[in-house]
């Protein structure tokens, strides 16, 4: 039997979830970015892997959190952000299709 290395997705997410909750930075909670070693560090892995960085993302969802993966660095913010983004009409979506 091998011995699992790192900490589970779970225990990740929730790493995160309280980082989110602390105050820094001038703030008394709130989105963060971190570096892709400082990640890895806390996740107790010598490599991430698309399926861990996966499991960590869905595990955020379940706390109204987002994991964003930026290659060098990662985010976590609110899912409640998006709220604010502005629709793309479907016209665009129709030129889009039609131009390819």
């Amino acid at each position: 039997m091998t011995k699992e290395l790192g900490i589970p997705p779970r225990q990740l997410a929730e790493k995160l979830k309280e980082i989110y909750e602390q105050p820094f930075g001038g703030k008394k909670r709130g989105r963060f970015r971190t570096s892709r070693t400082n990640f890895r560090n806390l996740a107790g892995l010598p490599v991430l892997s698309d399926g861990y960085i996966s499991e960590v993302y869905q595990w955020l969802l379940r706390h109204n959190l987002i994991l964003m993966n930026l290659d060098s660095a990662f985010c976590v913010f609110p899912a409640t952000i998006a709220k604010g983004f502005r629709r793309v009409p479907r016209d665009v979506f129709k030129h889009s299709a039609a131009d390819q």
